[in-house]
């Protein structure tokens, strides 16, 4: 089990980019879920926050269901999620389970 390295940069225009590298699964989804949690909760909170996940080599379901509640407290907020690059594998899930139709992904 590879542990997820976090971390979170600033690009121009109000988004904030979080760079995930290794495995986000049970282990390691409530540590993103907090760092995601805080940045919806900041004041202001980004414009849109994009999870960089080209070096993201695993993706569970505890992972997803991160996505997904993240995604739904960003827009709360009228901020959005977007996942970028992601990595062949985590692209094949997404696929699969369909996600790519809810969730905003650019390759």
């Amino acid at each position: 089990m590879a542990p997820l390295r976090v971390r979170v940069a600033r690009e121009r225009g109000g988004a904030t980019v979080v760079v995930l590298v290794g495995e986000l699964d049970l282990a390691t989804a409530g540590g993103l879920r907090t760092r995601l949690t805080t940045l919806a909760q900041a004041d202001p909170p980004p414009t849109t926050v994009v999870l960089d996940m080209a070096r993201l080599d695993f993706l569970d379901a505890s992972g997803i269901s991160v996505l997904l509640s993240s995604q739904r407290a960003l827009a709360v907020r009228g901020s959005s999620l977007r996942l970028r690059a992601p990595s062949r594998m985590v692209r094949k899930v997404l696929r699969l389970l369909d996600l790519d139709a809810v969730l905003q992904v650019e390759t």
